[in-house]
């Protein structure tokens, strides 16, 4: 199997990143063409632009919305990016841990041993499943129990207590300095 290093989407994702580029394209273009004076048709365009807009963004305040995203905004510029991406093929979606190791774009995490790509291997090390499956592996190992989570939920609540405290002493630390 060839391995493709382009990150790929779902069609379903590059349509609906297409039709925002477009919609936000159009109005743009709309917004030079009328900065002198407004017509009652650019108006009109402008605003089925602003309401298909809408329709993909239904929770946000259209003005708002539009303001924040014109030209240089990063959403702008992800949708750009996304809606030229290659649509990704099916054998890509359902690719299972022995084809990504064979592709060598993907290693396995010696500590929690998920298959992760090689280039987020180092965000992984540090993020929070990492780091609990590796702490829930060695629990069991050590424990010799294969269900932990009484012994994890017991370390999550002296963890809080701890952090509780850690963050009264510097709230009380910071409250004298101030005095």
């Amino acid at each position: 199997m060839s391995s493709n290093s382009r990150a790929t989407i779902s069609q379903e994702q590059k349509t609906k990143a297409e039709n925002f580029v477009s919609l936000i394209t159009g109005v743009i273009d709309i917004i030079d063409e009328i900065a002198d004076k407004i017509d009652d048709k650019s108006y009109l365009e402008l605003c089925n632009k602003l309401r298909d807009l809408y329709k993909l963004k239904p929770t946000d305040n259209v003005a708002k919305y539009l303001v924040s995203q014109l030209e240089d905004n990063e959403v702008v510029v992800e949708n750009v990016r996304r809606s030229r991406m290659a649509v990704r093929s099916k054998k890509t979606e359902i690719m299972d841990d022995y084809e990504k190791l064979k592709s060598g774009h993907y290693k396995r995490c010696e500590d929690c041993s998920r298959v992760v790509s090689k280039g987020y291997f180092h965000a992984h090390k540090k993020n929070g499943v990492c780091i609990k499956t590796t702490s829930s592996k060695k629990i069991s190992a050590d424990t010799g129990m294969a269900n932990t989570s009484k012994q994890e939920d017991l370390i999550c609540k002296i963890t809080a207590i701890k952090h509780k405290k850690k963050s009264r002493s510097n709230n009380h630390e910071a409250s004298s300095s101030s005095d």
